[in-house]
């Protein structure tokens, strides 16, 4: 007899072997991430001047292939990683302690959101510090909304 397990289970354990995954990938990149800029800062030897022409070299390398972006992509990726968890750690508590998964629902909804406002605040408040590769997104969505608004409203 095959064993069947049922949906809720299927879906803890899917959540939470995507998490697992998407966090060792992030972790790899990170490593990755480390090896490419340590060969970018090493100095190879030479003239002053051919020593600052392969390090102009080795920059537009990096924004060509936009470094910057992954760089930026990985606490995201980590921060959906660490999201899927918490989701399948509630789904995982709400048969056997209640109390405990709405504990664990209320903190990471209350995570969530301070995440997001922290995110979304300097789009509208340039001063705020709080800037991360996500408000760059978030700024450059809102830049998009509002031009199709104005756009359709003409």
């Amino acid at each position: 007899m095959a064993y069947k397990s049922d949906t809720i289970t299927v879906w803890i354990n899917g959540l939470w072997v995507v998490s697992l995954a998407t966090s060792l990938v992030v972790a790899l990149a990170a490593v990755l991430v480390n090896q490419w800029l340590h060969h970018y800062t090493s100095l190879p030897s030479g003239t002053p001047g051919a020593r600052s022409h392969i390090r102009h070299y080795r920059f537009m390398g990096l924004e060509k292939w936009r470094v910057g972006v992954v760089i930026g992509l990985l606490p995201i990726i980590m921060h959906i990683s660490l999201t899927l968890f918490f989701v399948g750690l509630i789904l995982f508590f709400v048969p056997l302690q209640t109390s405990l998964a709405w504990a664990i629902g209320v903190i990471t909804v209350i995570v969530s959101v301070l995440y997001l406002v922290s995110n979304v605040m300097p789009v509208f408040l340039p001063q705020c510090p709080y800037q991360t590769p996500l408000t760059d997104f978030v700024h450059y969505a809102f830049l998009a909304a509002s031009w199709i608004s104005q756009y359709l409203s003409t």
